[in-house]
């Protein structure tokens, strides 16, 4: 049976380990909360990125899009322009010795 001195001597031990294990504990628990931390930046950065270089894409997709429309929209006027004239040209015409 162990004495009381060795008992003490003992439990002193165990509690210094108990305390060195807590403090490796608290360390990677501190390198682990430095990784999250940097891991989490890089991908907020990421995301920005890819965000950014998606909207100059939509951009530059819709400005292709509006300019196929307004395209179409100058044609369109020019034959209206062109069939207005062609109405109204005999109108002139036969107004025209008046």
């Amino acid at each position: 049976m162990k004495t009381k001195i060795a008992l003490t001597a003992e439990a002193a031990t165990l509690r210094e380990r108990v305390g060195q294990v807590s403090a490796q504990a608290g360390e990677k628990l501190a390198l682990l909360k430095e990784a999250q931390d940097r891991l989490s930046e890089i991908f907020r950065a990421q995301s920005a990125e890819a965000l950014a270089h998606n909207n100059q894409r939509f951009l530059e997709l819709a400005r292709k899009v509006f300019e196929g429309f307004q395209e179409e929209g100058k044609n369109d006027l020019t034959q209206r322009a062109e069939a207005v004239q062609g109405w109204v040209k005999p109108l002139v015409e036969s107004l025209g010795p008046l």
